[in-house]
């Protein structure tokens, strides 16, 4: 059983260090190199302008930014629509700013692969994931429907298909970011992959769309701890102390091996999502 949180720690300070990638690949006879320096996200302060737009508008302005090294007056533009004389690109400007990404980073992508940047930038930690997730996203459209690109109108049920498409796209990065932050279940420590759970404690339904991908809103569960979890059977105080409810049975708390000293590492940042988590999911009676 884990007892502490330092394993934990070290592992997150191990990816937080990974700061600056520097990556050369061949591709035939000509050679392919990228820099990324730091990310620097600065959610609070640009969290209007990025949550205005939706996923595939974000994904359009990373990867025209990364890639094609587009201002951010012709992203307002030939994204978002907007007339960059009145938005002078703070509209493109503030989605990159929320995702960390800077004049540093314009076009460090240009003549690599798209599918090479998804998988590398996916070992890169949390705020690397979310990059990674929107060009995932901008493949997706690429590879789905031309029309995400001309401002057509598309068929409702499609819209919903791609949507629901989407999400999973979201949460098998959510879920990739957790294995390799957590590896095994928090609380019993099981390493089956297959078994384990990327839950969130701010669920999907009620986050907002940097929440659903941040992985301070996860916890990285075996399939019947996630259960008791996500039904609101046990939950965790802010110091990752267990806490039962009343409608736990004290036979089913021994099948999963649960005992009022199981606590599990929580950082400053989880704990606003675990505290929602006993208000809103908890059952208390």
């Amino acid at each position: 059983m884990l007892t502490n949180g330092l394993p934990y720690l070290y592992k997150r300070a191990e990816l937080a260090k990974r700061a600056t990638f520097s990556y050369a690949a061949k591709k035939g006879k000509e050679g392919m190199k990228m820099d990324l320096q730091p990310l620097r996200p600065q959610e609070k302060k640009r969290a209007r302008e990025f949550l205005t737009y939706n996923d595939i508008e974000r994904a359009r302005i990373v990867y025209g930014y990364l890639f094609e090294g587009q201002s951010t007056r012709r992203l307002d533009r030939t994204v978002l629509g907007l007339d960059p004389a009145v938005s002078r690109g703070y509209q493109s400007h503030n989605v990159l700013r929320y995702l960390g990404i800077a004049g540093v980073h314009k076009q460090a992508c240009r003549g690599v692969s798209l599918d090479t940047v998804i998988d590398r930038l996916n070992g890169w930690g949390p705020d690397w994931m979310h990059v990674a997730y929107y060009l995932d996203v901008y493949r997706y459209a690429v590879q789905t429907s031309g029309q995400l690109f001309e401002g057509n109108v598309v068929d409702e049920r499609m819209t919903e298909k791609r949507a629901v498409q989407i999400a999973r796209i979201g949460q098998s990065h959510f879920r990739r970011a957790l294995l390799q932050r957590d590896e095994r279940c928090l609380l019993c420590e099981m390493e089956q992959r297959e078994l384990l759970v990327a839950s969130h404690m701010k669920p999907w339904r009620d986050a907002n769309d940097w929440e659903r991908l941040d992985i301070a809103n996860g916890l990285l569960l075996c399939a019947g701890h996630d259960r008791a979890f996500d039904i609101g059977l046990i939950t965790f105080e802010p110091s990752g102390q267990i806490v039962y409810s009343d409608a736990l049975h004290d036979t089913t708390a021994r099948l999963l091996h649960l005992h009022p000293r199981l606590h599990i590492p929580l950082t400053s940042d989880q704990r606003p999502y675990v505290e929602w988590h006993n208000e809103h999911v908890f059952q208390t009676y």
